[in-house]
């Protein structure tokens, strides 16, 4: 495996559920023994930014009346939930993890700076990154690549359900083709709904590159970390 190498996972909240719960013991369970598997060998610097939507997703709660700040305040506060799940299930495993929040959260967590950041990266930490940019209308994407290109880590990583990007919905069209690699400016020509138009625009201008992959498949995240051809490569030339 190649040496300094740097990733940022990002991780959605419904990842850590499931359908009936909030918290599913055998989807996080099996999260955490992928990334430990993943990461146990691993000598480069590991970040995540982790989503809150199995709790509160921000643009779905307008059919309470909330407006939409208040509701991404929820889900900001969902993420610190999640985040703090995750870092203990990853210290039961031996992975040494913070979480850093982009806003205070009273004692529960720490704070963001970048130069912390810096030096519990350099010191063998998984951080995980929460409470967005701290700011409501900004989603985890853009947030993922924030951190990115602030900490400077080489590679983004999407984890989602599927094993790339398509050119069509896969769970709708069975002919849908995936592609092994894509530039930013058809990503963004083509409004590719994988992640947020801004988020793509950051990843472009800072020359990050973005993996997408199928995150429920058993090895990826350890193929994708050791350069394998998995899921779909979005960079700025092919």
């Amino acid at each position: 495996m190649e040496k300094n190498k740097s990733f940022l996972l990002k991780l959605s909240g419904e990842i850590l559920g499931s359908e009936n719960e909030v918290f599913s013991p055998e989807n996080t369970n099996a999260l955490v023994r992928e990334l430990a598997s993943s990461l146990s060998n691993f000598n480069g610097r590991f970040g995540i930014v982790i989503g809150g939507g199995n709790i509160a997703r921000g643009r779905e709660l307008d059919v309470f009346g909330i407006p939409r700040v208040r509701a991404d305040h929820m889900g900001m506060l969902a993420t610190c939930i999640n985040g703090i799940l995750l870092a203990e299930k990853l210290k039961v495993s031996g992975i040494r993890a913070k979480v850093l929040s982009a806003l205070s959260c009273g004692n529960f967590v720490e704070v963001y700076s970048i130069e912390k950041a810096k030096e519990l990266l350099e010191n063998g930490f998984v951080l995980i990154f929460v409470m967005g940019t701290g700011n409501p209308l900004f989603s985890t994407d853009t947030v993922s690549v924030l951190r990115a290109i602030e900490l400077k880590f080489e590679n983004v990583l999407k984890a989602t359900k599927v094993d790339g990007v398509y050119d069509k919905d896969p769970l709708k069209f069975s002919d849908a083709k995936m592609f092994d690699k894509l530039t930013y400016e058809y990503a963004i020509k083509n409004d590719l709904k994988i992640m947020d138009r801004e988020a793509f625009m950051l990843a472009k201008d800072y020359n990050i590159k973005i993996h997408v992959f199928n995150a429920l498949k058993k090895g990826n995240l350890g193929k994708v970390i050791k350069g394998e051809n998995v899921g779909t490569l979005i960079k700025n030339a092919i």
